[in-house]
């Protein structure tokens, strides 16, 4: 006869016994998707707020009843002063949800012209909505820079960010790293709040560009550093010509004459450059990567972090994470890319082609690895 106090350890063994056969075996990424569910941010919710407020909006038609310089003149007045709005006692939201719609309808415009519209089997307008962000929840491997896995998250205090990030780092072995970002490519579109029009014209540029992207090749493989990198440089590199295009040809003050050089800065003084010092240090992490030398690329980056913000900025972390996440922006030759010849191709393809239209006819047609090194090798 079993005795009384072996009853709860043989009860306990053996609810263990059945939930190690009930409970699947989930991978890391699978189980750093569900311990982080907690902070997960509601993008249906968003989404049903945004399309109710936008179709509001859209209903009004405004952009036919009021002309355009007028629409210029209001935009430029929210821009030097958002508060106007308050000062007006109008609604600061609803007053920016009118803006938007003038914007939006500039861009439509543009995009007309540029002829993007046109033998496509589905054309979505510009639409986005300015909005506080979530963050972004980055992770890579730590032997390799590569993006495992993102999703977007509610905001986490800055002074517990890093405890989150340590403890998934521990836990699972990898490199990660939450950020904010200024643009995500729901639809409609989550632009950044700011003053700064000409980095947010080219903002909503870049994410309608993604939307476009969508239902070609290109946008359906989003699925491995090669394809993200070469995707978001797609997007940045045509953003970034289709925003300057509407904020030259409404926003921009004509160019002042030539001054006659003054204080002509010391060339024996050096002046930090951003793009270069993060340029190198990913060329030189890569490098250690690449060697196995996986502790010492970390201490590296932790020490270039810290030299970057004795010279004024504000980086709470570099790690694989950081890397993988800014590095697959490669519009610029020097910039946290390194080395990867993607932005290299896409540039001198740009380059070539007789407009915008053609540049992203070819590239959307991009869907495998192999047809990204093809093109790279092309080009």
């Amino acid at each position: 006869m079993i005795k009384k106090w072996y009853i709860l350890p043989l009860m306990v063994l053996a609810g263990l016994i059945f939930l190690s056969k009930s409970t699947p075996n989930l991978t890391n990424l699978e189980a750093i998707d569900l311990v982080t569910s907690d902070h997960n941010f509601d993008i249906v919710r968003w989404e049903f707020m945004a399309i109710w407020k936008k179709a509001q909006a859209r209903s009004l038609n405004l952009p036919a009843y009021l002309p355009s310089e007028k629409q210029v003149q209001l935009i430029k007045a929210y821009y030097s002063s958002p508060d106007l709005a308050t000062q007006a006692a109008l609604d600061p939201d609803s007053y920016a949800l009118v803006l938007e719609s003038f914007i939006e309808n500039q861009f439509e415009t543009a995009i007309s012209k540029n002829n993007l519209t046109g033998n496509f089997s589905i054309h979505l307008p510009v639409l986005y909505f300015t909005t506080p962000l979530p963050l972004n929840l980055i992770v890579s491997r730590r032997d390799i820079i590569q993006t495992e896995f993102t999703k977007v998250l509610d905001p986490i205090p800055l002074d517990e960010l890093d405890a989150f990030e340590v403890n998934l780092d521990k836990r699972y072995g990898v490199s990660t790293i939450v950020e904010e970002i200024g643009g995500y490519s729901t639809y409609p579109t989550m632009v950044m709040r700011t003053p700064n029009f000409r980095w947010q014209s080219e903002t909503i540029a870049h994410e309608w560009i993604h939307i476009y992207l969508a239902t070609k090749p290109l946008g359906l493989n989003y699925t491995s550093q090669n394809l993200r990198t070469f995707n978001e440089t797609v997007a940045s590199i045509a953003g970034e010509e289709l925003g300057r295009m509407v904020f030259e040809t409404y926003y921009a003050a004509p160019k002042p004459a030539p001054q006659p050089a003054r204080n002509e800065p010391n060339p024996s003084i050096p002046v930090f450059d951003y793009q270069q010092f993060m340029f190198d240090t990913r060329n030189k992490v890569d490098s250690l990567l690449k060697e196995k030398k996986i502790e010492q690329a970390e201490a590296y980056m932790i020490d270039r972090k810290d030299i970057l913000n004795q010279n004024g900025y504000g980086i709470r972390k570099i790690n694989q994470a950081f890397f993988a996440f800014h590095g697959s922006y490669s519009s610029n030759p020097i910039s946290a890319a390194g080395s990867d010849p993607i932005g290299d191709a896409l540039r001198r393809f740009r380059a070539e082609s007789p407009n915008l239209r053609v540049f992203l006819e070819k590239v959307s047609r991009i869907s495998t690895d192999q047809e990204v090194e093809e093109f790279i090798n092309n080009h």
